[in-house]
């Protein structure tokens, strides 16, 4: 019998990789140093992603993914801020995880 715990997993499992597929383009789209930076949180954000994946199923205590999703948003505002282009896609996926972290994690 598949547990809740289990099919949380599969519903972030998914979000986390539509998100981040979504991001890969939005990144190679810009140029320079803002090129660098956003290359360096997309690496730091997906670490960080990986090992709340793996303390969710093992250690069984709730990770950290309300401050991942906070980031990413805080991260694509930014992005909006400086090139004047909002991906709204991206931002739908973001806040769809949001509220589910928000309001089915108890």
């Amino acid at each position: 019998m598949i547990s809740a715990r289990s099919n949380l997993f599969l519903i972030y499992c998914i979000l986390f990789s539509l998100i981040f597929l979504s991001l890969i383009p939005l990144i190679f789209s810009l140029t320079g140093w803002f090129f660098k930076l956003e290359l360096l949180f997309f690496g730091l954000i997906l670490v960080w992603t990986v090992l709340s994946m793996d303390s969710f199923l093992v250690r069984k205590k709730l990770p950290h993914f309300l401050f991942i999703f906070l980031f990413l948003i805080v991260n694509l505002l930014l992005i909006w801020y400086w090139t004047s282009s909002l991906f709204i896609v991206v931002l739908t996926l973001i806040l769809i995880g949001f509220l589910v972290n928000l309001f089915l994690v108890k």
